[in-house]
């Protein structure tokens, strides 16, 4: 079954714009880099009226074959260097995995 890994963080309340942005930046550049990876989505949250991120300053949300492979992913060298940058500029991460059945097809 594929795995859905989330993961949320809090930036600290002292990192300046541009930080963050490269703190955007180099996440991104990391996690092109693991194989391990299906497929990503990295982004801050929607300014909308109705948004309830709860202080959330970036999410990713990453695709994995399976939990065999989630589980590689956790210990992959790029992966611990993401976590370390991480470690750095923020206040908390929150981590979620989820396994999910493949949809239905549609005729």
């Amino acid at each position: 079954m594929t795995v859905k890994h989330i993961a949320f963080a809090k930036f600290k309340p002292t990192l300046d714009s541009d930080s963050k942005k490269e703190t955007f930046e180099r996440l991104k550049g990391l996690i092109e880099t693991i194989h391990l990876v299906e497929g990503y989505t990295l982004g801050p949250p929607l300014k909308h009226p109705l948004a309830r991120n709860q202080g959330w300053d970036i999410a990713l949300l990453a695709d994995f074959q399976d939990l065999e492979t989630y589980n590689e992913y956790r210990q992959h060298e790029t992966h611990l260097q993401m976590m370390k940058l991480l470690q750095g500029v923020t206040e908390d991460v929150l981590s979620y995995q989820i396994e999910v059945s493949p949809a239905p097809s549609k005729c």
